[in-house]
């Protein structure tokens, strides 16, 4: 015997030959079925798409953007000293709005200008003489707000 549940389901029931009946109870909107008395599901058709396929992917973008990541996240990690005060990590942060700088070791350079610890205008140290005078112009400027800024907060 050969039932169909509904014309809108996917599926039909073979019931056993011997069995007299495929006991179908119907209570609101589920069916229940005794499974003793099922030899074999078929599926019918495949169920209709209740979802809208996925979007298009273009992998070209998605690679590009990846590779941007990739290297924002290494420019913001060479933005950290390591192994450094807060104290240095303020001063490079601060010169570092107005010129470019990098980590090498503990030190910062600034152009060509070397800055050692503790990161003031005597421990500063450059080939070229005007780049060594305006980092040590900027160095002394934000140190004098960073000291500012921590006796206010005092």
């Amino acid at each position: 015997m050969h039932l169909p549940l509904d014309k809108d389901k996917y599926f039909s029931l073979e019931a056993h030959s011997s069995l007299p009946r495929v006991d179908l109870r119907f209570v609101e909107n589920h069916t229940a079925i005794v499974t003793d008395t099922i030899r074999d599901i078929k599926a019918l058709k495949p169920p209709a798409a209740t979802e809208a396929p996925l979007p298009h992917i273009d992998l070209k973008a998605l690679q590009a953007q990846m590779t941007d990541a990739e290297h924002n996240f290494q420019d913001t990690r060479e933005r950290y000293g390591v192994g450094v005060t807060q104290l240095a990590q303020n001063v490079f942060d601060a010169m570092s709005k107005t010129m470019p700088c990098r980590w090498d070791g503990q030190d910062i350079l600034c152009y060509t200008v070397r800055i050692k610890s503790p990161y003031q205008a005597a421990n500063c140290s450059g080939p070229n003489s005007s780049e060594l005078d305006r980092v040590k112009k900027v160095l002394d400027l934000e140190r004098f707000k960073m000291e500012k800024d921590n006796k206010r907060h005092s």
